[in-house]
């Protein structure tokens, strides 16, 4: 009875031992499911979100460039003015002739960033760059209703805007589509929004030598290359007093035909044209409509063709694209699985192991 006895407790032991290892082993399994999470976080929230050194990068470029444009072509935006045909030239461009000395840089972490410019009278510039964690329209609008479900829709669609007096909105919800660029001249706010007005910004909102916001937190959209384009998309705006269209048109194919081709080659050796061709095709039109050479547009069709007769990357070279991508989620998945290791091993040198040396001693002095 009594052999009986000790070899159904150390059964009983030998289960319990067993069942904690595999407790233990789940502990370690769950930890390490945070990795394959985290490896499922959107990259548009990491990877392709712009960074503050981009963002930093996006201001700086954005400056130089305008400047440089307005003082390349400062003899034509004089021209009417100095033969007497016109009243304005470069001296109506104020954002040339009273630069920014102070730039405030918003990301937000969900949706969207902005560039506020600020005159503080310092003349030294200084950028700064913060984090915002709800989506940008809540930073200049913080007072619209975080439920919009039950509002009407007005959609802004794609195109070009040009505002001279604030939109007002109290009731509806404000829909600005990706493409729409709306340009405000007015003080103030471009869009004042009350009561349970509220607006979601897919394109861009230009408040004319204050602020740029995008409906885009992503990195290629506040890249060095796009700050040159927007600063040439602004110059030509400012300039719409001062050159007729004729020169407007000459003025952008002067410069737009190099930004469109280092674009196109960029998107090219990334791959960002192999999932989607209608992106190259509404660029290679956009390089066509502004007068590239036959030349041009023939090597870059070829560009194209051979990229798309390229092989396509075995199972382990996907791989290791994916990890480069994924460096910063799989370095916390990793961390929080050693903590978490480390953790699950001081609790069983702690509370495990003295119970199993208790009970051991136990059984050493129980008759058998």
């Amino acid at each position: 009875m009594t052999e009986r006895t000790s070899s159904a407790t150390r059964l009983i032991s030998l289960v319990k031992r067993q069942a904690r290892f595999a407790c233990i082993l789940l502990i370690l399994f769950v930890l390490l499911g945070g990795i394959i999470v985290a490896s499922f976080i959107p990259l548009s929230q990491t990877g392709f979100r712009v960074s503050n050194i981009g963002m930093k990068e996006y201001a700086e470029t954005y400056c130089s460039e305008y400047r440089k444009l307005v003082e390349d072509n400062m003899p034509i935006l004089d021209e009417a003015l100095v033969e007497g045909r016109s009243q304005s030239g470069s001296h109506n461009l104020t954002f040339y002739w009273q630069p920014p000395d102070s730039i405030n840089c918003v990301i937000s972490r969900t949706h969207g960033a902005a560039i506020i410019f600020n005159q503080t009278g310092t003349n030294i510039l200084q950028i700064s760059v913060v984090e915002f964690q709800e989506s940008i329209e809540y930073y200049f609008w913080p007072g619209m209703p975080k439920s919009t479900t039950n509002l009407p829709i007005v959609r802004i669609l794609k195109g070009f805007y040009d505002l001279d007096s604030p939109v007002i909105n109290n009731n509806a919800l404000l829909y600005v589509d990706p493409g729409a660029i709306l340009r405000y001249t007015g003080d103030g706010r471009a869009f004042r929004i009350a009561e349970n007005g509220a607006i979601i910004v897919f394109g861009s909102i230009i408040e004319r030598d204050r602020l740029t916001l995008k409906g885009s937190n992503n990195k290629e959209d506040w890249s060095g290359l796009q700050a040159r384009f927007d600063a040439l998309s602004v110059l030509l705006w400012d300039c719409k007093g001062i050159l007729n269209e004729t020169s407007l048109k000459k003025l952008e194919n002067t410069y737009k035909p190099t930004l469109l081709i280092e674009r196109i080659g960029g998107r090219v050796k990334s791959g960002a044209y192999k999932n989607n061709p209608s992106l190259f095709r509404d660029d290679f039109e956009d390089l066509r409509d502004v007068g590239a050479s036959n030349e041009t547009l023939q090597k870059v069709l070829d560009d194209f063709y051979d990229m798309q007769k390229e092989s396509t990357p075995t199972w382990y070279e996907e791989l290791w694209v994916f990890l480069k991508q994924r460096t910063t989620e799989i370095t916390v998945g990793l961390f929080v699985t050693i903590v978490g290791a480390v953790i699950v091993k001081i609790i069983e040198n702690k509370y495990l192991k003295p119970r199993r040396s208790s009970r051991a001693k136990k059984d050493k002095t129980t008759p058998r």
